[in-house]
């Protein structure tokens, strides 16, 4: 009885173990960044958003990125892998470092709350199917910047 009892405990605490997997390590990969050729119905290019994201996707601890632009302004979300987020701070330095450099003339808004990962998905959306105009991308970027800046 108690020889079945121990391969009983063993085979548990095997199917503890794999429950341990980190899973589908595609999600881990930073494979998470969509690219598309985005215009809105009035002619706002969206490349500068794509170039931003071919930045971002470089760091490894990057886990999803979403941008979108005004001719002038640059809105990014980018969601970290949590092993790596105890260095947030020194994350985001770096991002927007790297983004500042590339883009000089542009105002880089970045952040790395999911919420904004979220919503900035949404415009992402509206865009490719072409259902947001210039002018209302323009006050759902600055309605999202004034929502980062609360939170800081």
């Amino acid at each position: 009885m108690k020889h079945y009892m121990m391969i009983g405990f063993v085979f548990a605490l095997v199917l503890s173990f794999a429950g341990c997997n980190p899973g589908d390590q595609n999600t881990e990969t930073g494979e998470d960044v969509e690219y598309i050729p985005m215009r809105t119905n009035d002619g706002t290019d969206q490349h500068v958003s794509n170039d931003v994201k071919n930045i971002l996707r470089e760091y490894e601890e990057i886990k999803t990125v979403k941008a979108v632009n005004t001719p002038k302004t640059v809105i990014v979300a980018v969601e970290i892998k949590h092993s790596k987020r105890l260095k947030l701070e020194e994350h985001e330095k770096s991002y927007e470092e790297a983004l500042q450099k590339a883009f000089p003339d542009m105002i880089i808004e970045l952040s790395t709350d999911k919420k904004l990962v979220i919503e900035i998905d949404r415009l992402e959306h509206a865009i490719k199917e072409k259902s947001i105009s210039r002018k209302k991308l323009e006050i759902k970027i600055q309605k999202l910047i004034k929502m980062m800046n609360k939170k800081t």
